[in-house]
C-alpha cells in the first residue's frame, strides 16, 4: 500500500500537460516563427518585400515568405486541435510532444526549402 501511495504522490507533484503544452505553445510558436521567417531566410541570403523604382516586386522570397505564413498558421491550428483531442483522450505524452515536434517540422522545412531556393536578391 505504501509504494501505491507514494506513486500516486509523484504523479500528483507533476506539471499537467495542459500546462506544459499551453508553454509550448506560447515559447515554440513564436520562437519557430522568428527562426523560420527572419533567422533561415537571412541565413540564406534570401530578401522578400523589395521595393524597386515602380512599387513593389515579387521575388521568391516574397513566395517563401506567404508559404510559410500559411503552412505555419495551418499547422499550429492542426496542432492546437490534435492537443485538445489528445487531452480529451487522456494522452498526455501526445500533449506534450505534439507541439514541440510540429515546431521542429516547420523549421526544418523551412531550412529545406531556402537551401532549395538559395540566395534571392532584391532586383535593383
Amino acid at each position: 500500500m505504501g509504494a501505491a501511495h507514494r506513486h500516486h504522490r509523484l504523479r500528483a507533484d507533476r506539471i499537467p500537460a495542459g500546462v506544459v503544452s499551453a508553454l509550448e505553445f506560447v515559447l515554440l510558436g513564436p520562437l519557430a516563427a522568428v527562426l523560420v521567417l527572419v533567422a533561415v531566410p537571412r541565413a540564406f541570403g534570401i530578401e522578400s518585400a523589395c521595393l524597386g523604382e515602380l512599387g513593389a516586386v515579387s521575388t521568391e522570397g516574397d513566395s517563401y515568405v506567404a508559404a510559410f505564413v500559411v503552412v505555419g498558421t495551418l499547422g499550429w491550428l492542426g496542432v492546437f486541435v490534435g492537443v485538445i483531442l489528445a487531452s480529451i483522450a487522456e494522452r498526455p505524452a501526445v500533449v506534450i510532444g505534439l507541439p514541440a515536434l510540429w515546431s521542429a517540422v516547420l523549421v526544418l522545412a523551412a531550412l529545406a526549402v531556402a537551401a532549395v531556393i538559395g540566395p534571392v536578391a532584391c532586383p535593383t
